[in-house]
This record gives C-alpha cells, sequence and structure tokens, in this order.
C-alpha cells in the first residue's frame, strides 16, 4: 500500500481548508476594499464556505472522506466554471471583478486537478483492511470458500448458493 495523496507535504483535506479559506477571506478583502454594493463581489467567500466545511469533515469524519472530498471537489469546478466569465469581460481589462474571475478559474481548475489526481491515486491504491480470518491465518495456508451456482435451461431458473465454510488445503 502506499501513501496518502499529498500536494507540497499537505493532504487534500488541509489543501481543500485552504483553498476554502483563501476564497473567503479573498471574497471579503476585494469587496471591502473595491467598495463594492454588490453581492457578486461575495462569490468567492460563497464558493469557499462549503469548501472550508468539506475539508474540515474530511478530516474530522475519515471514514465519510470519500463523500466530503467529492463534495469539495464539486465546488471546486464551480469556482473554474464561474472563472470563465472572465473571457467575457477581459476586454474591459483588469478590474476588480474580472481579477476575481481570473483568480476562480486559475486557483479553481488547479484545485480540480489535484482533487482529480488525489481519486486517481485513492483508485489505484486501495487500503486493504484485513478481515480476522485473514489476520489469523499462516503463511503456508490457503483458504477456499465454496461457491456453487446450478442453471436448469428448460426451467430458466437460476439456483445457487454460497457455504461458508472455510476448507484450509
Amino acid at each position: 500500500m502506499s501513501e496518502e495523496f499529498s500536494v507540497a507535504g499537505q493532504s487534500m483535506p488541509r489543501i481543500t481548508i485552504g483553498f476554502g479559506s483563501f476564497l473567503i477571506a479573498w471574497g471579503v478583502i476585494i469587496s471591502v476594499v473595491s467598495e463594492s454594493n454588490s453581492v457578486t463581489s461575495f462569490f468567492p467567500s460563497l464558493l469557499g464556505i462549503p469548501l472550508l466545511i468539506s475539508g474540515v469533515m474530511a478530516q474530522k469524519v475519515p471514514e465519510k472522506r470519500k463523500l466530503w472530498m467529492h463534495i469539495a471537489v464539486s465546488f471546486g469546478l464551480l469556482s473554474a466554471i464561474g472563472g470563465t466569465r472572465f473571457f467575457m469581460v477581459m476586454s474591459d481589462g483588469i478590474t476588480y471583478a474580472s481579477g476575481s474571475m481570473l483568480m476562480l478559474l486559475v486557483t479553481g481548475s488547479i484545485y480540480t486537478f489535484f482533487c482529480i489526481q488525489s481519486f486517481k491515486h485513492a483508485r489505484r491504491n486501495p487500503i486493504i483492511k484485513p478481515t480476522t480470518d485473514a489476520s489469523q491465518k499462516k503463511d503456508n495456508e490457503t483458504t477456499n470458500i465454496v461457491q456453487t451456482i446450478t442453471y436448469n435451461i428448460s426451467d430458466s431458473v437460476v439456483s445457487g448458493g454460497i457455504d461458508n465454510t472455510i476448507e484450509k488445503n
């Protein structure tokens, strides 16, 4: 089993917490600095909140980590998609709004890429937990599980069963 996927030594939940915190701070700072009265200037913050929550929950509830990280990557992808509006307004020059859109496009794309790499890594390196029977098995013993399946052609019926006894060779 290989180690957990990380970027610059940080796990994906920690990166998610950092990215969510960054987006929240960006939205608040840009809204204050630009003296914007528009709620859309808080759009990065609105995307950062669920990212921050997902990252915290992925760390606090490891058995639900997969769920929380899938939620997080959804919001990371929404960040990247929301940033594509930059191409519609880029002819106006770089303003606070277009800068925020560009930031969402770049950081959301990078975050989504890291998440996909993490998911690929998890798929290639599954965590295999030994069962009690396997952990008690000696190195030279092999285990066979007997399974029978019967197919009756004339009645088109499939029947069968699994004998849950273990044969030791």
